[in-house]
């Protein structure tokens, strides 16, 4: 019985503009020209051009009393710093 339905597309609920914007933005988004994303603090809908977004990224990296250049040993040493304490913390919680 399934088997009978599982080959029909269900119709679409979008209206003939709305597939035309639809298909729009999926253009836009293939050629890098915008950035769709859930924002980091309120969770909110984000579409937004890659050149303001990576803008704002460099404005923000550019900030040195939070961002600094990094070399791999330090990486590590924060990886087995972070490791050791989810560790501790896990045997807490057990």
């Amino acid at each position: 019985m399934l088997s009978r339905y599982s080959n029909k597309r269900a119709p679409s609920n979008l209206t003939p503009t709305q597939r035309l914007g639809l298909r729009e933005i999926r253009d836009f988004c293939r050629r890098g020209e915008i950035k769709i994303s859930i924002s980091d603090k309120g969770g909110e809908f984000v579409v937004i051009s890659r050149e303001l977004d990576m803008a704002i990224s460099e404005h923000h990296l550019e900030d040195a009393t939070v961002y600094c250049p990094s070399s791999p040993e330090e990486i590590r040493k924060q990886y087995l710093h972070l490791n050791k304490g989810a560790w501790k913390l896990r045997g807490q919680l057990d």
